[in-house]
């Protein structure tokens, strides 16, 4: 059975980011982000995927989906958590903590929330047909201590700073990849989305929905926002 990790009908808007301290979070990542994507205007595709891979417990399939969807000379620009971070490595030593950060595998420290070590992700990028470009270490002051001292946009100016040191060395809690595919993809094919389940490209817009002419689901679309989540299996769950 496949684990998700829902945030529907949750307050993690509001009880961690909005107003919780997370204004240095916020700017670190993007500065990362305009420095990974110095593009003109329509001139790549490109997909970001930032404070995703953490709840994600099949990365490389996920990868591997990124990679078929970039055209040819587009760029994903990917952030994982670090498990390998000052922090993680302090609480080990001194045996404040079980798993070591030195491992190369991901360690699940609550339910579907990950931790990876950025040599496992390098290569798990590699084994999807994806090489990497440039990588920046974020969030090298995510202290309560300095975030309470220091005005945000000052400590997120100095991590600005030093984030390019990331090339070399990864000891943050939050690492920025760019990679772009090693091989083209697949020749594009008509259309905007297809079914998740089924791969078929042939989706008829009904009035809440988007319906697959290959194997009948149906995806609910409101307010604009397109629900890839099976409709029908939903209701049923609910019954």
């Amino acid at each position: 059975m496949t684990r998700i990790c829902d945030y529907n009908d949750s307050r993690y808007r509001y009880d961690f980011w909005e107003g919780c301290g997370r204004e240095y979070e916020d700017r670190v990542e993007r500065i990362a982000l305009r420095a990974l994507l110095p593009f003109v205007d329509r001139l790549f595709d490109a997909v970001t995927m930032v404070r995703v891979m953490h709840h994600l417990a099949d990365v490389p399939r996920a990868l591997i989906e990124l990679q078929r969807v970039l055209r040819p000379g587009g760029v994903a620009v990917l952030e994982h958590a670090n498990k390998r971070h000052w922090k993680s490595m302090t609480r080990w030593l001194l045996r404040r903590q079980s798993w070591n950060p030195f491992d190369r595998q991901p360690v699940e420290f609550m339910k579907l929330n990950f931790d990876f070590h950025p040599a496992w992700v390098r290569q798990q990028l590699g084994d999807a047909g994806f090489h990497v470009e440039a990588v920046r270490s974020v969030s090298h002051f995510r202290i309560p201590l300095l975030k309470r001292m220091v005005p945000p946009r000052w400590l997120a100016a100095l991590d600005g700073l030093v984030q390019p040191t990331g090339q070399w060395c990864q000891l943050t809690p939050s690492v920025f990849v760019r990679a772009r595919p090693d091989k083209p993809p697949a020749a594009r094919t008509d259309g905007f989305f297809c079914c998740p389940v089924c791969r078929n490209a042939d989706l008829v817009r009904q009035a809440d929905a988007l319906e697959c002419a290959g194997c009948g689901r149906r995806w609910s679309v409101a307010d604009g926002i397109y629900d890839f989540r099976d409709v029908r299996r939903e209701d049923a769950e609910r019954k």
